[in-house]
């Protein structure tokens, strides 16, 4: 399997603990490398102990679950306290926020990055970080705006603008889960209806993302006077290249922190919607 050239391992294991989980982790130990034990279906656990009508404690009985996970590797050798205990169906509840945390914090920037976007919206903890990160997005995408501004190329500049700012918006909703396909998968985790979910959401930018789009919102709003004033000043020489540049930027960053704040705001109401959550 290559166990090199991985960061770290997640040991998922159900019910009662195996020889194999002990092989693996000796041998991701051996390495040198990182893992994670994973016990999951934890709510069939504690409904099995509703269903026999017994009184527990849930804690205790999540703390036997977590010390017999312990006491198996310690057996083989391996100590760790990196044990969750999670639910699929319940995502959260009982480690599975513990664990995301975990993840996270043991991965570079570049990974993380990667790792956060991909994150289910089950908290309003979750958007905020992944608004933190596409905000430094912005930055990038206003710096190359305002570079193609300069370029005295009567309007090439209004035209990028609007292919940039279209795509990054498609981007920011796929990565907010408020695209179809995020949408869905949301209502199949939760049991909600996915028209329910984006019924919830009140914001144009679930639509269609078009540069028509774009243009007509860019000129029929508080950008509408810069925007233009770009394209007219395209035509005059030094002066227009000055003045895109510096519009193109300011523009762009701009609309897109609108674009994101927005959509930040309306992924946090379908996650509450979908988890009931604040």
């Amino acid at each position: 399997m290559n166990f090199n050239k991985y960061d770290f391992f997640i040991i998922i294991s159900d019910c009662r603990f195996r020889e194999n989980d002990v092989k693996l982790a000796k041998e991701i130990k051996r390495l040198g490398k990182k893992f994670y034990f994973v016990r999951t279906k934890i709510d069939n656990d504690l409904r099995s102990l509703k269903l026999e009508g017994r009184k527990f404690n849930t804690c205790e009985e999540l703390d036997k679950i977590r010390n017999y996970c312990v006491s198996n590797l310690e057996k083989a050798g391996i100590p760790t306290s990196a044990i969750f205990l999670i639910s699929n169906f319940k995502i959260n509840k009982f480690d599975f926020p513990a664990l995301k945390e975990a993840l996270e914090s043991d991965l570079d920037d570049i990974k993380k990055h990667v790792f956060l976007l991909s994150l289910q919206n089950t908290s309003v903890e979750i958007i905020e970080k992944k608004r933190n990160e596409l905000k430094k997005q912005i930055w990038m995408w206003a710096i190359i705006s305002g570079a193609v501004g300069a370029v005295p190329a009567p309007g090439l500049s209004f035209a990028c603008d609007l292919g940039i700012l279209a795509k990054t918006i498609i981007d920011f909703r796929k990565h907010m889960g408020l695209d179809d396909a995020s949408l869905q998968r949301l209502a199949n985790t939760t049991g909600k209806h996915m028209e329910n979910l984006k019924d919830v959401a009140k914001t144009p930018l679930l639509g269609e993302i078009s540069k028509e789009f774009v243009k007509t919102a860019l000129l029929s709003s508080r950008y509408a006077a810069v925007s233009a004033a770009e394209i007219a000043l395209d035509w005059i020489p030094v002066i227009g290249s000055i003045f895109g540049a510096v519009s193109s930027f300011a523009v762009t960053y701009k609309f897109l922190n609108d674009a994101l704040d927005d959509l930040t705001e309306n992924a946090k109401g379908v996650a509450k919607a979908a988890f009931g959550t604040d």
